[in-house]
């Protein structure tokens, strides 16, 4: 049902998950500290949907958190000025490849931060969403497992045949709801992480863009609600 190697690796990271997440400064990221804005650099997609990718032996999800981070958020702040000082590509995929806003009264912003920046925040956003929910799904099926739930008559016909059997079912239940807890709390920090995150990316917006009528938290979830409208 799950891959084994999953099991025994959450085990032994149960601990570290459960630590509450903390952002590192974004100079000290392992891809580097002297990040400058490349026009050709591509937008990050997110993996294909489906279970393997929420578990701990999977890099596809987390990989793709991280460039997806490292490409917009890490560097948001050149990435504004860059693009306030009409710096585009002609790459349809660069992260600069937007055009300008026909009405002078609106900000120059606006354009990288509906095109760009809130389409990688929602996608980060519901893939996790959908790690946690897939989650919950693991956890329940541990407790449907027919082997977790057996009558006193059979786990009594199971020690006839093997007076081990009751021990071996109950650890591998424990080491499956081990993975499950762990998984859970890895998946909850992620959202936490995302959280945390996008209060930077807006503080420097506002910093930056002249954006006084434009409410970043209350237009990204607009976006989200259209988004998830979508897929229904």
């Amino acid at each position: 049902m799950w891959s084994r190697n999953a099991e025994e690796q959450t085990k032994g990271d149960n601990k570290e998950n459960k630590l509450m997440p903390v952002i590192k400064d974004q100079t000290e990221d392992s891809y580097g500290s002297d990040l400058s804005i490349d026009p050709e650099k591509t937008i990050p997609e997110p993996p294909k949907y489906e279970r393997q990718i929420c578990l701990d032996d999977a890099r596809s999800l987390t990989n793709f958190l991280k460039l997806s981070r490292l490409n917009v958020d890490d560097s948001i702040r050149i990435q504004l000025n860059a693009f306030i000082n009409h710096h585009e590509s002609k790459s349809k995929k660069s992260i600069l490849s937007f055009k300008m806003p026909d009405h002078q009264s609106e900000s120059p912003c606006l354009p990288l931060i509906r095109e760009l920046i809130f389409p990688q925040w929602y996608k980060r956003l519901d893939a996790i969403k959908y790690c946690s929910n897939e989650v919950q799904k693991m956890s329940q099926e541990v407790k449907d497992d027919p082997l977790n739930n057996l009558s006193e008559e059979k786990q009594n016909e199971l020690l006839r045949v093997d007076p081990y059997a009751m021990r071996d079912i109950e650890r591998a239940r424990v080491e499956k709801n081990d993975t499950v807890e762990a998984l859970k709390t890895k998946w909850s920090n992620a959202e936490q992480v995302e959280g945390i995150i996008r209060d930077r990316t807006e503080g420097v917006i506002y910093d930056i863009c002249d954006i006084n009528n434009f409410n970043v938290k209350q237009e990204f979830i607009k976006y989200s609600n259209e988004m998830a409208h979508r897929k229904l």
